[in-house]
């Protein structure tokens, strides 16, 4: 909508005549020469910019803010709406954020009973999220297979799968035309759907803030930064709308330890680019937040491979971990998880959240895998890839860890430990806490006594204390004896930007923020269990944004103010 005179700075519009009158009678004082025939004035109403009003450097209809699966659908939907679009994304390359490294399932609600989704999603959110909103986006949903159709990015639905506790019935879609179901070939698929009709989307530009105005409240722009951060700061408008499709927090250590453990960090399985910067653009235009404990655990990974990629160097899910001649073990060298149980998608609390009170500290932190030489030999801790042999973490799309194609490599850079016996193991053992406290050495007896009671499980096929089953343990016994410091990962944050069933931002009153919108894991209603899959609701709350701002008016159709 355009700003009428009425929104106009009444002290400036003043302030403006009072020159125009002072100027004219000066004029008639000047000398004694006839004055000069006055100019025809213009039949077009004068406009004055309001100071606040920022100057421009680009214009378009809609801003999209992150490009992976929600951002690229949003974009090419507003295309598809005949305006304008640009996209800015702080990645320096076309990774396809999340969506990119996922396991690329598009799974949950087409071919399935909606009122059952709208159940299983309010039961898992435990009032953190409402029904409207959820009636809707399931809704939406169902129409999102026809829309791949319409834009002509092929996708082929599947059987449908099993139910569960958590989740109903559900199709399986996959991107058709590449060597298989993973999510860099999903993203390929999108990718071409946006290159096919030349998107502007700009690499290595973040977003740093969002321009609202100061009466109304809506959005009417958004400030970049180019080269990464270090290079120009531009002003964008957006004349219709902008949709944050920014991700989660799952790359931020300090937004985790706020919003869940504090000190645990959980290395994403997804784009490290996902540091919570919708918060901050959140908070600044007075947008509500819901469900911010929605951090979803992954497999358990390997810390210091970890810190020195900047991403989730992970174990397959962890009943995958092979062969099975291995422990977890605390400083006190005790066994306290059954290892082979799953943390894929998983939000339960974990023995490594574990906390004393007296000692005001995690007590199963750090954490360490103890094995023996049968494992050692058999193939490198690292390969790279997830559940079913499939690529589905950043790190290993990427490429960034060089593990080697032993573990030799972690071995010589310090990551893995190594004891002839258990003793000279123990006193090798190094880590840290997380209160950033040096570990020197782990509890001699206590590791001695955690190996001989698990081997006695492994022979007799019954693990005692943790229920961890016969098919996954073997016996450590073959010296010498490695260790090496683990840590958790993550699959996803759900945490975000309130939003409704129109994908519009609210406020904390639940009102509308004008001409904003959200999209994917950045606001998601999941509020608690994952039910509503990630992937898929990417893709259909990246549509429903991108279309809901691209049909606003322009709120200033004739470039005046």
């Amino acid at each position: 909508m355009g700003l009428s005179k009425d929104t106009l700075d009444r002290r400036s519009f003043l302030k403006g005549a009072a020159l125009v009158g002072g100027t004219a009678a000066l004029t008639g004082l000047v000398g004694c020469e006839p004055a000069e025939p006055p100019e025809e004035e213009s039949t077009e109403p004068k406009v004055e910019i309001p100071e606040w009003m920022p100057k421009w450097d680009e214009s378009t209809d809609v801003v999209v803010i992150g490009f992976g699966g929600a951002g690229l659908c949003a974009a090419v939907e507003a295309y598809e709406q005949g305006v304008d679009v640009i996209v800015f994304e702080k990645s320096p390359i076309a990774d396809g954020g999340s969506t990119g490294c996922s396991s690329g399932s598009i799974h949950t609600a087409p071919k399935s009973n909606p009122q059952e989704w709208i159940e299983k999603i309010m039961r898992g959110s435990f009032g953190t999220v409402d029904r409207p909103t959820v009636e809707k986006m399931v809704n939406h949903a169902m129409e999102t297979p026809d829309w791949f159709d319409k834009v002509n990015i092929p996708v082929e639905w599947g059987a449908m799968g099993n139910p569960s506790v958590t989740r109903p019935a559900s199709s399986t879609g996959r991107i058709v035309g590449y060597e298989g179901n993973e999510g860099r070939f999903l993203w390929q698929g999108l990718l071409k759907g946006a290159d096919d009709r030349k998107i502007d989307y700009r690499l290595n530009t973040p977003v740093t803030e969002l321009v609202q105005h100061p009466f109304t409240k809506e959005i009417l722009g958004v400030k970049i930064k180019e080269s990464g951060g270090t290079g120009a700061e531009k002003i964008i408008k957006a004349n219709k709308g902008v949709v944050m499709a920014c991700g989660g927090y799952g790359g931020s250590p300090e937004r985790q330890y706020q919003y869940n453990h504090p000190g645990i960090y959980l290395w994403p399985w997804g784009t490290p680019y996902n540091e919570g910067d919708g918060f901050d653009f959140s908070f600044s235009v007075g947008a509500d937040i819901w469900h911010m404990d929605g951090c979803e655990y992954s497999a358990v990974a390997f810390r210091l491979a970890s810190e020195e990629a900047g991403a989730s160097i992970s174990t397959d899910a962890t009943a995958g971990i092979t062969p099975y001649n291995h422990i977890f073990v605390n400083r006190q060298g005790e066994r306290f998880m059954n290892e082979a149980k799953s943390m894929n998608h998983d939000i339960e609390s974990k023995p490594v959240e574990d906390f004393s009170a007296s000692e005001s500290d995690f007590i199963n932190l750090p954490f360490f895998m103890v094995f023996d030489k049968t494992m050692f030999d058999a193939k490198p801790l690292y390969i790279g890839s997830g559940r079913s042999g499939i690529i589905n973490t950043y790190a290993g799309v990427q490429k960034l860890c060089d593990w080697g194609p032993d573990n030799a490599k972690a071995l010589s850079k310090g990551w893995i430990f190594q004891g002839d016996t258990l003793e000279e193991l123990a006193a090798k053992i190094k880590g840290t806490t997380p209160a950033n406290v040096a570990v020197n050495g782990i509890n001699a007896e206590g590791l001695k006594a955690s190996v001989a009671s698990f081997n006695k499980f492994a022979e007799t096929g019954e693990d005692l204390e943790f229920g961890r089953a016969a098919r996954n343990m073997d016996t450590i016994v073959t010296p010498p004896f490695y260790a090496i410091e683990m840590t958790v990962s993550n699959i996803n944050t759900q945490g975000g930007a309130r939003r409704d069933g129109d994908c519009q931002v609210l406020n904390t009153k639940r009102e509308k923020i004008g001409r904003l919108f959200s999209a994917g894991e950045f606001g998601s209603i999941n509020g608690f269990v994952y039910v509503y899959g990630n992937i898929f609701e990417a893709l259909t709350s990246g549509r429903v944004a991108g279309h809901n701002a691209a049909v606003l008016d322009s709120w200033d159709p004739d470039d005046k103010y």
